[in-house]
């Protein structure tokens, strides 16, 4: 596994990227409650030299900020990664990189299939029309309603 962040408001001159390779270990973080165990394992590996990427989602934020559950079905997806190396890279480094991926997968085209939404339409619905009310009450004047979906 690779991770390739990117900050593009970096100025040319500087290396706008950073490319994450040799993992070496993946912390699931599932409840608040695993929080720590994952926090303390990631301070280890820094202390080994190691590099960190954080994938953290709006549930376990949620969570810890005490707010209530929703209906929506668990789907843990918090994950910190500890990586061996990290390079920083300039622009051209980067598409020469992302070049190299292409042709050494080409003619590999990955597919993901059986897409499942994790809500069914009845609980859209009412999502949907929940979202409606806060508007017309003026709670807020607009709710992005986003739900995990799932391949094969």
């Amino acid at each position: 596994m690779v991770v390739l962040l990117d900050d593009q408001l970096a100025p040319p001159d500087m290396a706008r990227s950073r490319l994450y390779s040799r993992l070496r270990q993946r912390l699931v973080i599932d409840s608040p409650q695993t929080l720590g165990a994952a926090l303390t394992a990631m301070q280890h590996g820094l202390e080994q030299g190691w590099f960190v990427v954080m994938l953290l989602d709006y549930e376990l934020g949620e969570a810890l900020q005490g707010l209530p559950d929703r209906d929506a079905p668990p789907t843990p997806s918090s994950q910190i990664l500890l990586f061996e190396h990290c390079e920083h890279l300039q622009a051209a480094q980067v598409d020469q990189w992302l070049d190299e991926q292409a042709l050494a997968h080409s003619g590999a085209t990955p597919t993901l299939t059986g897409w499942q939404p994790n809500i069914t339409p009845q609980r859209f619905e009412a999502s949907v029309a929940r979202i409606r009310q806060h508007i017309e009450a003026g709670d807020t004047y607009q709710v992005n309603l986003c739900f995990g979906i799932t391949a094969s």
